[in-house]
């Protein structure tokens, strides 16, 4: 079984996949530790060195560096995706049991990374909803995460920019869940996913 958790930044799926991992023995593969070792030479050079701190590298729509920063962070998440393509067809007879636990800008990677996830494992959206902006945009206040926002961040020139950017986190939100729901085999249930007693088992069940 191979599957691939997509979704918003700090909805969870780093939190599920590593509880398939521990519980039920599967390779997880988090793209989120191979961007940030694929980057490590310029995160280091700058003064960076975790996650966090590519997040502080790259910035937010409003810096000078992020149209760079993003695309430097963008090809490298290509990168990885491909990496992990190649190693899953190379151990294909092996019979283990896989989980890719991608990053919130998976969509952004383009059509043949998301074909090719789509082809390889089976995709499952761990569904966010409005009700849940307000949370996910505090946890990104607290645990920033590397954030590609596509032509969502708008500004008018009286606002100012982090204020704009909280205005059109809404929008990112609902943009990123028509493409995740796009390219899901299998969405799953925000009230699903909060629920205590929906465990890793559950998930993979829910993936049958």
């Amino acid at each position: 079984m191979i599957l691939s958790l997509i979704g918003m930044s700090n909805v969870g799926k780093t939190t599920m996949a590593k509880k398939i991992e521990e519980e039920l023995g599967f390779t997880r593969y988090s793209v989120d530790d191979m961007i940030e070792e694929r980057l490590s030479d310029i995160l280091l050079k700058n003064g960076y060195r975790s996650i966090s701190d590519v997040a502080r590298w790259m910035g937010h729509p409003y810096h000078s560096q992020y149209p760079k920063a993003s695309k430097t962070y963008i090809d490298a998440e290509r990168k990885c995706m491909q990496a992990i393509f190649k190693e899953i067809r190379a151990r294909r007879n092996e019979g283990k049991n896989i989980v890719i636990d991608t990053t919130g800008s998976v969509i952004y990677t383009g059509t043949t990374i998301l074909n090719t996830m789509r082809h390889l494992s089976k995709v499952l959206y761990l569904e966010s909803t409005a009700e849940e902006i307000q949370l996910l945009m505090q946890r990104f206040v607290t645990n920033p995460k590397p954030l590609i926002w596509g032509d969502c961040y708008r500004r008018e020139a009286h606002e100012d920019p982090y204020e704009a950017l909280k205005l059109s986190y809404p929008d990112l939100l609902n943009s990123r869940d028509q493409q995740y729901r796009k390219i899901a085999h299998v969405v799953v249930p925000f009230k699903t996913i909060r629920n205590p007693a929906f465990t890793a088992s559950s998930l993979v069940e829910y993936s049958a």
